[in-house]
């Protein structure tokens, strides 16, 4: 996983790599924690390199979001190969997440969203 900052408007990047399984969610929980801390709450979650998620990494973004929409921001995701499509439609977690076919249009999304400090 890696976290970047992508401008003065604090959207931060997060690309995740390969399986979202526990270690990973915690991973994922962790640096939005600390993004929101850190004042940033407009995220964009890059899904390319992700080839599955389980319920529990599904969880933990559910509650991220709703966490951060509290705060008047928002995750975004970017990226995601058709299997994951499908699974965020079978769960209806594409109801949740707005869903963006690529992480520069993920990142237009945002316009002039304001956070409310955390």
């Amino acid at each position: 996983m890696t976290v970047k900052m992508l401008n003065e408007n604090e959207i931060a990047l997060i690309t995740l790599f390969g399986d979202i399984d526990m270690q990973e969610v915690v991973n994922i929980r962790n640096s939005i924690s600390s993004l929101l801390h850190q004042g940033c709450c407009q995220i964009v979650l890059d899904l390319s390199r992700v080839q599955h998620i389980n319920a529990t990494g599904l969880g933990i973004l559910a509650d991220s979001v709703r966490r951060i929409r509290v705060l008047k921001g928002d995750i975004r995701l970017a990226n995601l190969n058709p299997y994951l499509q499908h699974v965020f439609e079978l769960t209806g977690m594409n109801r949740v997440f707005r869903i963006y076919r690529d992480r520069q249009n993920a990142i237009n999304g945002f316009k002039s969203l304001k956070c409310i400090a955390a």
